[in-house]
């Protein structure tokens, strides 16, 4: 079987000239730019514009042999321009008004590592080992019955009997005719014709002046990527041959964008839109939208703007899934995007797999593979089993991997995650994206500390190490416990933001989940009529319930004053909390049972690029905390801290935010009802404790303006 790159790399693509003929080819230094580029949505005369128009015009304005390539979406497109690098096109027309925002078009490729032995027991399906995902029991709730369909982005698809009457028309979206291997670029056949490498690929000048001779330098047979993980999605199960699929009776949409030297983003991001029913200009609606679309592909860097402006139309149309990387480091894009649920690698015991990246950006993790062979020419015991094909170069004869041609990888884990994804919206189809990926991360097994094993580090990672929430997600796959949590009439898991009971508005609850870990504060007063606050934090339950205690705290820092840590004052309560939907809970504490639901104070549309819901802090400050939302066009913020006799005190701020800024005046409250208390309505005690000013840089960072003028660095709160 192929062998595939242990580090898979970032590669800023520089189109060089080929030479035409020759025992070996070469390519010329001649640049070629490739980027993607946005232009503002506000009118402007380029947005306007035709694609092919926008090109032209700049080309003339810049100087440049500029061309049109093609259309991610509406003022969305890929150009290229002979004569300067990427990184040089960019900064050209990252400074002309009418662009939002001009990056490369990177390469990214994918992420399955080397194989060779066998084993034919598929123990990550089931309840055996410690990291298995025990689909065996999911099947008892729901096995796809309703045919859901799954996207699987990647380098085709083959025939294989075990795939026969699983899937739904895809298509190609490579759009060089090179990279595609035929004379058209796109077209409607997501067919693998192979990404093999050999002499012949080295010596074609074409393939040279596209890959860079670096990409092309080992012989590889190949590697049938899409077949792999499709198999592993909804393989035909019950049929008495080969292996049995994660979700027995979901559908794949195959789409090819991988060819011999990967794929550029502008394609991955193109069909990350088709796959879920959004136009493409250029090519045909796609009838059978995806409700899940994997990716198990990726290089390393920052997710771009142009990965975040397309993840922005998806949010409300289906679960992005991706493999973390194989790098045992930081996560790969596009898996370290904001809106994707990144998948890391575990082995059999439930630790990380050397090769598995890791970080914050990891949503859960799952089953990876891996050979813990004790001599040479053993078989591997723990492979990934997935179907594929015979051929070295192009398609023959379908088969399976085994021990001895095995497949591992974090491009195995995805799958298993997009499955059971797939599984749980086919259960319960009024299950937003959104909601169905709240229950896969609360509906985890705890991850399980192997004996001898440090807890993965940059000094360790390249090994075997034991996972945390913090670097590998919250928790590893429980795809019957995600089922359950999905089923219809099943316990929720509450959304981010503000929450209230209608009935007794004088108080209110700062909400957040990140990913099966919550952190709650309520906000009321005291019997002496003074503001108060109480927070409870910790782990919500498989079963979605989440219990714990009710703190006060006291001593900490004031709003203008220095750092002052806080110290616990009380215990005041134990709180439950169970949602019935995303937006509607039942909080029980201080012996009574109080409804909840969601605040809304905005009903417009809120914008895409807008600061994170959810805490905010200054890590040197850790004695107070911000709770910020916004919905439309209105961001409300809440300061919790202390006065200056040391008890808990909160002050609220709210306003427009035009350009991502808020300029208001801290107020005070007073009187309203308390804990145990019965409602009472709140007085206004001060409009004017201070003025606050705050300035996001960015969704997860900000700048706030303290009364006295102090400015003080705030970002996202990762608990």
């Amino acid at each position: 079987m192929r062998t595939l790159m242990n580090w898979i790399r970032f590669v800023l693509l520089l189109a060089l000239w080929g030479q035409a003929w020759g025992q070996v080819a070469t390519a010329s230094t001649d640049p070629v730019a490739r980027v993607i580029v946005k232009f503002k949505d506000d009118g402007n005369v380029l947005r306007r514009a035709s694609s092919v128009e926008r090109t032209q015009s700049l080309s003339k304005r810049l100087g440049h042999d500029m061309q049109h390539v093609h259309d991610i979406a509406a003022g969305h497109q890929v150009m290229t321009a002979k004569g300067l690098t990427s990184t040089q096109l960019v900064q050209q027309l990252s400074s002309l008004s009418e662009v939002e925002f001009a990056e490369p078009d990177h390469r990214r490729k994918i992420n399955a590592l080397p194989n060779d032995p066998l084993f034919s027991s598929q123990w990550y399906l089931q309840n055996t080992e410690a990291s298995a995902s025990n689909f065996t029991n999911a099947w008892n709730l729901g096995t796809g019955s309703h045919g859901t369909v799954v996207a699987v982005l990647d380098t085709g698809i083959t025939d294989h009997p075990d795939l026969q009457n699983k899937l739904v028309p895809g298509y190609n979206f490579i759009s060089d005719p090179v990279l595609a291997m035929n004379t058209a670029g796109r077209t409607a056949n997501p067919a693998d014709p192979g990404d093999y490498i050999d002499a012949s690929v080295r010596n074609d000048p074409a393939f040279v002046s596209l890959c860079g001779a670096a990409d092309l330098a080992t012989d590889t047979p190949s590697s049938w990527h899409g077949t792999k993980v499709a198999s592993l999605i909804a393989a035909q199960t019950q049929n008495a041959i080969g292996m049995a699929g994660a979700g027995w009776g979901l559908r794949i949409l195959p789409i090819r964008v991988l060819g011999k030297c990967g794929g550029y983003d502008s394609d991955i991001q193109a069909a990350m839109l088709w796959a879920a029913g959004i136009a493409v200009p250029g090519v045909p609606l796609n009838p059978y939208p995806a409700s899940v679309i994997n990716l198990s592909l990726g290089s390393t860097g920052t997710c771009s703007q142009s990965y975040a402006s397309v993840l922005s139309q998806l949010s409300s149309k289906a679960v992005i899934v991706a493999a973390a990387g194989n790098e045992s480091g930081p996560v790969d894009t596009p898996a370290n995007c904001s809106g994707i649920l990144g998948v890391a690698g575990l082995r059999q015991q439930g630790d990380k797999v050397g090769y598995s990246s890791y970080g914050k950006e990891v949503g859960l993790s799952a089953p990876a593979g891996n050979c813990v062979n004790t001599g040479a020419n053993q078989a591997c015991l723990f492979p990934m089993n997935a179907a594929t094909n015979a051929g070295a170069k192009g398609p023959t004869s379908p088969t399976y991997t085994d021990g001895f041609n095995y497949s591992v990888g974090t491009s195995f884990s995805s799958p298993l995650v997009a499955a059971a994804a797939g599984l749980m919206m086919d259960l319960n189809p009024a299950l937003t994206p959104s909601e169905t990926v709240a229950r896969l991360k609360v509906g985890v097994k705890p991850f399980v500390p192997v004996t001898g094993r440090d807890v993965c580090s940059a000094s360790n990672s390249n090994n075997p190490c034991n996972c945390n929430s913090s670097i590998c997600g919250s928790g590893m796959l429980d795809a019957a416990a995600a089922m359950r949590l999905a089923a219809p009439g099943g316990l929720a898991v509450p959304e981010s933001g503000w929450w209230w009971n209608a009935n007794e508005s004088g108080r209110g609850y700062s909400l957040e989940v990140q990913g099966n870990r919550l952190f709650m504060a309520a906000y009321m007063y005291g019997t002496d009529g003074r503001a108060v606050w109480y927070v409870s934090a910790g782990t919500i339950q498989p079963d979605g319930t989440y219990t714990g205690d009710v703190t006060e705290y006291a001593g900490g820092q004031t709003l203008s004053g220095a750092y002052k840590a806080a110290h616990v004052k009380a215990a005041v309560a134990q709180m439950r909390l169970q949602c019935t939907s995303s937006s509607a809970c039942n909080l029980v504490w201080a012996g009574r049972t109080v409804p909840i639901t969601r605040f809304r104070f905005d009903d417009t549309a809120t914008s895409s690029r807008v600061p994170e819901t959810g805490w905010w802090w200054n890590a040197d400050e850790s004695g107070r905390g911000f709770f910020v939302e916004v919905q439309g066009n209105t961001l409300f913020l809440a300061g919790y801290m202390y006065d200056a006799m040391g008890n808990a005190v909160w002050y609220i701020a709210s306003g427009a935010v035009p350009n991502q800024r808020l300029n208001a005046n801290w107020i005070e409250y007073a009187n309203g009802q308390t804990l145990t208390g019965n409602y009472q309505t709140a007085q206004l005690k001060n409009s004017a404790v201070g003025s606050v000013r705050l300035v996001f840089i960015n969704t997860n960072t900000a700048v706030l303006t303290l009364p006295d003028g102090r400015p003080v660095a705030l970002s996202r709160f990762e608990f």
